[in-house]
């Protein structure tokens, strides 16, 4: 014979369903908040793609770190989400999910690393502009060794 379990407390069952209306209608409107901001990026000019690594804990050697990744989706730019245990080195295996899929938590820490998510645009947009430059830069003088205007076409 199994113990018997004792009937929840009426009270506590209230408070549990009270709880977790709010619970709904606040992680409801977290959610709209993150779609009104997906929304604004897509009006920001020259949004590039760009990734923000924070520290996310470890200890005994092994950390690991919280990813935002602001990149196209169709035709629309979406902030993803992942997590690294080597700091989002090109060289790891990690796979990026829709922050809008994600579990209230990472919702909650991604919020908290917009402003530096910004930041890190506007990093990306010089690092792309450098690398353009240099591009072309190459490109003038592969068109000069063979003996083609580097605006040729215009």
């Amino acid at each position: 014979m199994s113990p018997k379990v004792p009937a929840p407390v009426p009270e506590t069952l209230r408070e549990i369903e009270e709880g977790s209306r709010r619970v709904n209608k606040v992680a409801t409107e977290l959610s709209q908040r993150i779609e009104a901001f997906e929304q604004w990026l897509n009006k920001l000019p020259g949004r590039v793609e760009t990734t923000l690594w924070v520290r996310d804990g470890g200890e005994g050697g092994y950390e690991t770190y919280f990813g935002l990744l602001l990149h196209r989706s169709g035709k629309k730019w979406i902030v993803s989400y992942g997590y690294s245990d080597n700091s989002g080195r090109p060289d790891d295996d990690w796979s990026w999910t829709p922050l809008n899929e994600a579990s209230l938590e990472i919702k909650v820490k991604a919020v908290g690393n917009f402003p530096d998510l910004l930041k890190e645009i506007v990093k990306a947009q010089q690092s792309l502009t450098r690398r353009i430059e240099q591009a072309q830069s190459a490109f003038d003088d592969f068109a000069q060794a063979i003996g083609i205007s580097s605006t040729e076409g215009q």
